[in-house]
């Protein structure tokens, strides 16, 4: 990736890669941290299914996700890990519960799960009971020192000077210098960044009715959206953002998950998973995330909130398209 350099006598860019600390090392990537094996102690339920993994093999900061799901029930689930856990000699805590980036809040537990760590290894588990499924997230990794620095990219550099074929950059979140060759360094946008701003149109607000039957979740007739074309993958986006509800988080999500149970969404992803959904349990419950897609190449998300004042619904649907809908179907 590269990073735009401002305050120089022009535009430039210069590649992640090529940047370096005074010390030698570089500046923002990942490379040479020493990663510990994965834990023995850690296994999966026999019989689930793994419905999404992430893992970064250049960011020791970034967990290794799971979500998961079978048949059975979230107590069940809670005993297998509590069970693993234990061979790891890892202490638990259930509350408070840590966020989606596992950092600690002061947010009570309103589903079940725990957060637990030893001196090497950190776990989070989060569940969530679907009638007679059972939908978990997992993320764990290896704990890193107090000393370790991490290497985050800025949005940009600040141009600081040239010397002996090097030019000094500075960090402006940090503050922090770094220098790069003058052969990492490019005069002209990066192609990449020219199609992120093509792709960027303009988004129209948009009647939810006037999507298909099945993405309305119950809501009002004159719900109103917004969407947008995305000209490079020709695809509909539209999405509502923080709608405001009484019930529940709890109570919320399985209307929602019911009115998918109704549209023929297969919630195990085994018997029609080209037409399924599945759960990202986070925040100890309060941050709950469904990914659903079809057999027609249309997919989305449903996310609810409550870590806030009052919890909030979040929409959003994609489907092939090269105009926004109009006219009721």
């Amino acid at each position: 990736m590269d990073i735009e350099v401002r305050g120089g006598s022009k535009p430039l860019w210069v590649s992640e890669f090529g940047c370096y600390l005074p010390n030698g090392e570089m500046a923002f990537s990942y490379y040479e941290y020493p990663k510990l094996p994965e834990p023995s102690w850690l296994r999966v339920p026999e019989g689930s299914q793994l419905r999404e993994s992430a893992s970064s093999s250049k960011n020791p900061e970034r967990p290794i996700t799971e979500n998961r799901s079978m048949c059975g029930d979230a107590e069940s689930i809670l005993a297998f890990y509590r069970g693993c856990t234990d061979c790891g000699s890892l202490e638990r805590i259930e509350n408070p519960v840590v966020d989606h980036a596992l950092k600690m809040t002061q947010l009570s537990r309103v589903e079940p799960g725990f957060y637990a760590e030893n001196s090497e290894y950190y776990f989070n588990l989060e569940t969530f009971q679907h009638k007679e499924m059972v939908f978990w997230t997992v993320k764990h990794g290896q704990k890193l020192p107090p000393s370790f620095r991490s290497k985050r990219e800025p949005k940009y550099l600040i141009f600081v000077g040239e010397e002996n074929g090097r030019i000094t950059l500075r960090n402006p979140d940090s503050g922090d210098e770094c220098w790069a060759p003058v052969s990492a360094f490019c005069d002209s946008e990066p192609i990449y960044f020219k199609l992120a701003k093509r792709e960027r149109q303009k988004e129209e607000p948009i009647l939810w009715s006037l999507l298909p039957a099945w993405i309305q979740f119950d809501l009002e007739p004159e719900t109103w959206g917004s969407a947008v074309l995305i000209p490079t993958s020709g695809h509909l986006a539209a999405g509502i953002s923080c709608m405001k509800f009484e019930e529940s988080a709890h109570d919320k999500l399985e209307a929602c998950l019911n009115y998918l149970d109704r549209h023929n969404f297969d919630g195990s992803g085994i018997e029609r998973p080209d037409h399924s959904y599945f759960l990202s349990c986070m925040t100890g419950g309060r941050h709950m995330r469904v990914r659903f897609k079809t057999e027609s190449d249309e997919s989305g998300g449903i996310t609810v909130v409550d870590t806030l004042d009052s919890p909030s619904l979040y929409l959003n649907y994609s489907a092939p398209g090269t105009e926004l809908p109009r006219n009721s179907p």
